[in-house]
């Protein structure tokens, strides 16, 4: 999520070594799912497991906080300089997907949209973090932010995450207002993060339960972002089942 050719470079790293990196990241996860898949008993009642390279935000490169709001400072040369040559490299690796997530402002997403347009990606998705159950972090519609993306051709879904579970439902009907592109989901816990102390407050939100709202709305992926773990999601499946068989 926070790793970039930029990141790695500050980290002291050089180009060659950078893109290495990335490369051997995504190598690393695809071994791993593997080596899972090859056991038999691993496959009883799944699908196979895909592999995605999450990509997050020029806010994510900054660490400062700033995918919550989206004033980077920068403009959209800068946004196409920074994100197009990652997307070239990960499309060169064997991950299934590239998952462009946490994108909080309109700007971001049209340099997202234009790059995927000149097809420089393999099957992606895109994934909004918003401050309610309309708009982005920077304030724009989320309407208006997925049409000015939807219709590159290798975006196969796109959501939000990051994201109160409050506000899903909502979102989820406005995003299938303005696209038929598959809907996908992972908001956070509920708690607030708090970039200057570096922790998360507040009280976490009945995530699972919150979750069969998103299914009903139209979402068809779903999962967790900050402060989501492995129990609540085996808790959210377990719901989705119980919900599916009645």
């Amino acid at each position: 999520y926070q790793a970039s050719l930029e990141s790695y470079a500050a980290a002291g790293l050089d180009r060659t070594a950078a893109e290495e990196a990335l490369r051997r990241a995504v190598a690393l996860a695809v071994e791993a799912r593997d080596a899972f898949w090859a056991v038999p008993t691993n496959r009883v009642g799944r699908l196979e497991p895909l592999v995605a390279a999450s990509a997050g935000p020029y806010g994510a490169f900054l660490a400062d906080g700033s995918e919550y709001h989206g004033r980077y400072g920068v403009g959209a040369d800068a946004l196409a300089d920074f994100h197009g040559a990652r997307m070239k490299l990960l499309a060169e690796t064997p991950a299934d997907v590239l998952a462009f997530e946490t994108v909080p402002c309109l700007e971001e997403a049209e340099v997202l949209g234009e790059l995927l347009s000149a097809g420089r990606a393999k099957p992606t998705w895109i994934s909004f973090t918003c401050q309610d159950g309309a708009r982005l972090r920077d304030g724009t519609r989320i309407e208006k932010a997925v049409a000015s993306c939807a219709g590159a051709d290798p975006l196969i879904a796109v959501g939000v995450n990051c994201t109160h579970p409050g506000y899903v439902a909502e979102l989820i009907e406005r995003i299938t207002s303005v696209t038929e592109r598959t809907v996908l989901v992972y908001p956070n816990s509920g708690e607030t993060y708090d970039p200057e102390r570096g922790a998360w407050r507040g009280a976490r939100e009945r995530w699972s339960q919150e979750a069969l709202r998103w299914t009903a709305a139209g979402a068809r992926i779903v999962g967790g972002c900050c402060r989501v773990g492995p129990d609540d999601i085996r808790e959210l499946r377990n719901r989705l089942e119980e919900d599916h068989a009645l």
